[in-house]
């Protein structure tokens, strides 16, 4: 999320930047979902079994990979992400247990 804001801070920052282009805000890097899945569930404690991988058969019309390419976005404006997927998923956890917690 931290990374996402960044990135649309310095498009709206770069004068380089033409109205309505599109650009990618993203590492480069293929996750799957299935690695994602394993992350959120080995952070929150949670056994692997519950995710039932191959509970459902798989579309043949959704693409097996889809990775962004951030190059035309760092050109334009130099803006690169900083934060990790595991460290992303890390923070997202923190601030969903925070805002969980009961107020006064």
């Amino acid at each position: 999320v931290d990374d996402v804001a960044a990135g649309l801070e310095a498009v709206a920052a770069a004068d380089s930047v033409p109205p309505y282009a599109a650009y990618n805000i993203c590492t480069g890097h293929a996750t799957t979902v299935r690695a994602a899945a394993r992350l959120v569930a080995a952070r929150l404690g949670a056994p692997e079994d519950l995710l039932q991988f191959g509970a459902q058969p798989y579309r043949t019309e959704d693409p097996r990979w889809l990775v962004g390419d951030p190059a035309r976005l760092a050109r334009a404006t130099g803006w690169r992400p900083s934060i990790s997927f595991e460290d992303g998923i890390d923070r997202i956890i923190e601030v969903s247990r925070l805002a969980a917690q009961p107020t006064l």
